[in-house]
C-alpha cells in the first residue's frame, strides 16, 4: 500500500487475536485519492467499535499497516457454501456487464433467466419496477420516483426510438397520442400515479419527485439512505452522488441501457436484432416546455384533470409536487 509492504494475513490475525469478532476481511481502500488499509469486520457493533480496532492494531503493527478505513457490520452476506461474497465489500463497484444483472427487474426476470430469489451481490436486496401498487408484491420497501408527464413522455419516446421504430418514423405527436395516451390503466403513466399516490404517507413507501432529486441530489440521497436504514457518511454519500451523476452514468452508459432485456425480448416482441435505446441523453428536467406544441400540453393537461384532478383535486403537476414536498 503505497509503496510499502502489507500484509494483510498479518492484519487480519492482530484483530481476530485482539478482539471477538467473527470475521475480518482487509481491503485496498481509498481516501483522498491515495490507496488506504480498508478492515471489514462481522462483529457486534455494540461491542467492537472503531476506536478499538486501530487501537488493537497500533499496539501491534507497523503504523503503515494500521487500517485508515474501519467498517464494523453485524452480518456479512454469505453464498450458499458459507462463503462471503467480497463484491458486496466494494461499495460502487461497476463489476457488471449491465445493471439489471444486479438489480433486476421483477416484471423480466424469468424472462431473462433470472431467479429473483437467487442472492444478489448487495443487501438490502434490490429490484427494479413498473408495476402500480395494485399488482407489486408486497412485504417490501418502496421508492417511486414521480417526474413531470411531459418529460416521461418525451423520455419514453427517446427510449423507444431506434429500438421499437426507426428514428424519424414516428413524431412525437404521434408517439403521444397513438401510444402513451392509449395505455391501458394500469400501464399509463396517469394510472401509475394514481395507484401510488394514496400510498405516499405510508411507512414503507418513500415517494420522491425527479424534479427534486436532480435539484439537490444530496438530500436525496440521504432520504433515500434514512429510508432504507443505511449509514450514509460523508464519503458514501460523495461516491453515491458521482455515481449517480449525469456524466458517470453517460460515460457508463453501456451499463445502463438495457440491452439485456433487449437481447432477451427483442425476439418475443418481435423486433429485429441490433436496435438501439438509451436513458442517458441530457439530463435536464423541462423539456417538455420547448418539445410538446402547445395543442399536444392542452390534451395532456385534459387528461390530467380527469384522471388526477377528479380523483385527487389536484390540478396540476406542480401543485403535486408541492403537496409531496410540505
Amino acid at each position: 500500500i503505497g509503496g510499502l509492504k502489507v500484509d494483510r494475513l498479518e492484519v487480519k490475525t492482530v484483530i481476530r487475536q485482539s478482539l471477538p469478532v467473527r470475521e475480518v476481511i482487509v481491503l485496498e481502500g481509498e481516501q483522498g485519492g491515495l490507496p488506504v488499509i480498508r478492515a471489514v469486520i462481522e462483529a457486534d457493533p455494540d461491542h467492537i467499535t472503531r476506536p478499538m480496532v486501530i487501537a488493537a492494531c497500533r499496539e501491534r503493527l507497523s503504523l503503515h499497516k494500521v487500517p485508515t478505513q474501519v467498517e464494523i457490520r453485524k452480518k456479512l452476506d454469505r453464498n450458499a457454501m458459507g462463503k462471503i461474497r467480497k463484491s458486496t465489500l466494494t461499495p460502487g463497484s461497476m463489476a457488471f456487464d449491465e445493471i439489471t444483472e444486479v438489480v433486476p427487474w421483477i416484471e423480466m426476470a424469468l424472462d431473462m433467466g433470472v431467479d429473483p430469489d437467487a442472492p444478489q451481490v448487495v443487501l438490502p436486496r434490490l429490484y427494479k419496477s413498473h408495476l402500480s401498487w395494485d399488482h407489486i408484491p408486497k412485504k417490501a420497501r418502496y421508492i417511486c420516483i414521480i417526474r413531470n408527464p411531459g418529460d416521461a413522455l418525451i423520455s419514453l419516446y427517446r427510449f423507444f426510438e431506434g429500438w421499437f421504430f426507426e428514428p424519424g418514423s414516428v413524431t412525437l405527436e404521434e408517439f403521444a397520442i397513438g401510444e402513451f395516451m392509449q395505455r391501458p390503466d394500469t400501464q399509463s403513466y396517469w394510472g401509475h400515479l394514481a395507484a401510488w399516490w394514496p400510498q405516499r404517507n405510508r411507512d414503507d413507501v418513500l415517494m420522491l419527485c425527479y424534479e427534486k432529486l436532480k435539484a439537490n441530489p444530496a438530500s436525496g440521497v440521504q432520504r433515500i439512505a434514512q429510508f432504507m436504514g443505511i449509514e450514509c457518511d460523508r464519503e458514501l454519500e460523495s461516491l453515491v452522488l458521482e455515481q449517480s451523476s449525469f456524466e458517470f452514468m453517460r460515460s457508463h452508459q453501456w451499463q445502463f441501457d438495457d440491452h439485456l432485456v433487449r437481447a432477451a425480448r427483442d425476439g418475443a416482441c418481435g423486433l429485429p436484432p441490433g436496435g438501439i435505446a438509451t436513458k442517458i441523453r441530457t439530463g435536464r428536467v423541462g423539456d417538455h416546455t420547448c418539445e410538446l406544441s402547445e395543442e399536444l400540453k392542452a390534451r395532456m393537461d385534459r387528461v390530467w384533470q380527469t384522471e388526477i384532478t377528479a380523483r385527487f383535486d389536484i390540478p396540476s403537476y406542480e401543485q403535486l409536487r408541492g403537496t409531496l414536498e410540505e
